[in-house]
């Protein structure tokens, strides 16, 4: 089977899944549905992907935001997340190719960031998994988008934000540092920079971080 025929027959899997799949009350089946709807946008076919880039996003960014305060559903969420945005990044869809990407890129990282702060307990697999998946859902943003993502990050570093803002954009900056330190090379004295404004901090896990 040619590639482009089963990335066809992958886009039609997902037509079903997404319309009516998505649909059921049931929350572990919801679940499952959500990882499999992330897992399928990685070889549907490109031209459907783009096509419905905004409301697969769109789908994600309710559900997590729907699961903010219960992590056990967040990891089949942020993983089809992390696949929607590694895909988008494969395909240089934020490059011109999307209409308003920097309202759908915001939207990711209002409703990622928040689960950023967390910490996971490295005993357990499931949250070290989607602790991950949320790290590596702004590292695709950041190749995608550097400036619209390091502004967002660098701006949670203002006085007038919570500890939990400033220690979820340090985690991640931290991830960033770790896997796009050459292309971060021109923009490290203002990681810097930003970061110095945290020295007086309080928070003793801001300043762990």
């Amino acid at each position: 089977v040619q590639f482009t025929e089963f990335a066809t027959n992958c886009a039609a899997a997902f037509d079903v899944v997404f319309t009516n799949w998505r649909k059921q009350s049931n929350v572990t089946i919801k679940l499952a549905v959500a990882e499999s709807i992330g897992l399928l946008t990685e070889v549907m076919s490109k031209k459907k992907f783009a096509q419905k880039f905004t409301e697969i996003l769109a789908y994600f960014a309710g559900a997590l935001k729907a699961a903010a305060s219960t992590s056990a559903h967040q990891p089949p969420l942020t993983r089809g997340m992390c696949s929607v945005l590694k895909v988008m990044y494969r395909d240089d869809l934020a490059d011109g190719k999307i209409d308003d990407i920097e309202k759908q890129l915001q939207l990711a990282m209002d409703v990622l960031h928040p689960l950023a702060a967390k910490n996971p307990n490295y005993d357990d697999q499931k949250q070290v998994k989607n602790h991950t998946n949320i790290l590596m859902a702004f590292e695709y943003m950041a190749r995608s988008r550097i400036t619209q993502t390091l502004t967002y990050l660098l701006s949670k570093f203002q006085a007038k934000s919570s500890s939990r803002s400033q220690l979820a954009s340090l985690l991640i900056l931290k991830h960033l540092v770790n896997a796009m330190d050459s292309r971060l090379e021109g923009v490290k004295e203002q990681i810097l920079s930003s970061c110095l404004q945290l020295m007086d901090v309080t928070n003793m896990d801001v300043r762990k971080a």
